[in-house]
């Protein structure tokens, strides 16, 4: 029955007179110089986006420049058939181990000074006392083992794993959540925040101290709460606000000058295979050859901050590895 309403169709239009020839078009303008020709980077848009959807994403750039060499270099390709294996291993303090009843107990920010607000607005040092924030030290709860430790394998051009998209934070209760993000180059970088106050933020390089982002998240809009049946509420989601287009691979800290206590950290990588580890990590499906895996954590310095690795076909690789511990661990230094 379709085939037949599709051959009577055709018919009909096929009739003379029934369909009248369109008049030629005017002769349009010049077609566009190539993209090789136009700017290298177009114009981006406002700093804020509704939502994080709204948010335009690096690879519009790239696609619009083809020709851009800086995003061939830094290029990963995703192929499910490459061979790979699989790299486990554990982060420890170097040293005897520690009782968890050693160590000192964490700085509570619960005093107007402790928070150090600078011309804080109406009932905001409240909120955050009401947050009840603890200083991070980065300690595992159970195993005195450092926690937020970043692990990154460097060089790799291909792999089964599919690479890290745009990197969101919320704030929420005064804190980064997640802390630590990686994300790939040419990317924004996108806040939002569910605290009922707005705050600063600042992106620099961790080594070089550049100056990527110098803005403001707007608190959260009341207005958007929902009381739901049976005392729950309903969140809609926060305005978000963009950072430009971050484009160098390498470390950065994220930082607020009114909120002292609030710091993120955003890693722009040119592969996947980086994870935050807390105190054990496993790569899974990483590519057979060898690699040099990056070691970083914001508050204790690695032992080596890189090693190799050999990643076999099929097999396993173990590893350790080692941070220098506080003074308060070396101070209480002791075998369990």
């Amino acid at each position: 029955m379709r085939g037949y309403r599709s051959f009577m169709i055709i018919a009909v239009l096929a009739i003379p007179g029934c369909a009248r020839k369109a008049p030629e078009p005017p002769p349009g303008p010049p077609p566009s110089p190539p993209a090789a020709q136009s700017s290298p980077v177009p114009k981006l848009p406002d700093s804020i986006a509704k939502t994080e959807d709204d948010a335009p994403t690096g690879m519009e750039i790239l696609v619009r420049n083809p020709t851009d060499a800086r995003a061939k270099a830094k290029g990963y390709r995703q192929d499910d058939r490459a061979v790979a294996g699989r790299l486990v291993g554990v982060v420890r303090f170097a040293g005897n181990v520690v009782r968890r009843d050693k160590l000192p107990p964490a700085r509570k920010l619960d005093t107007a000074e402790a928070l150090a607000i600078p011309d804080p607005k109406p009932g905001e040092v409240d909120y955050f006392l009401n947050t009840k924030l603890v200083e991070d030290r980065y300690l595992h709860h159970d195993l005195v083992q450092p926690i937020g430790t970043v692990i990154m394998l460097r060089g790799i051009k291909s792999g089964r794993r599919a690479m890290f998209i745009r990197a969101t934070y919320l704030l929420r209760e005064g804190r980064f959540r997640p802390p630590i993000q990686f994300a790939p180059p040419d990317e924004r970088v996108m806040f939002g925040t569910y605290d009922s106050h707005p705050t600063d933020l600042q992106i620099k390089g961790l080594s070089s101290g550049k100056l990527v982002m110098d803005g403001e998240v707007s608190g959260y809009d009341r207005s958007k709460i929902r009381q739901l049946g049976g005392g729950g509420v309903e969140l809609k989601p926060p305005d978000m606000a963009q950072s430009e287009v971050i484009h160098e691979l390498g470390g950065y800290a994220i930082t607020s000058r009114r909120h002292a206590w609030k710091k993120g950290y955003l890693f722009v990588v040119d592969n996947p295979y980086a994870l935050v580890s807390d105190g054990k990590f496993m790569i899974e499906d990483a590519p057979v050859g060898t690699w040099t895996l990056e070691v970083w954590h914001p508050l204790y310095k690695p032992i080596k901050p890189t090693v190799e690795v050999r990643i076999e076909e099929d097999g396993t690789t173990e590893i350790a590895v080692e941070l220098e511990p506080p003074e308060a661990l070396k101070a209480g230094d002791e075998k369990k």
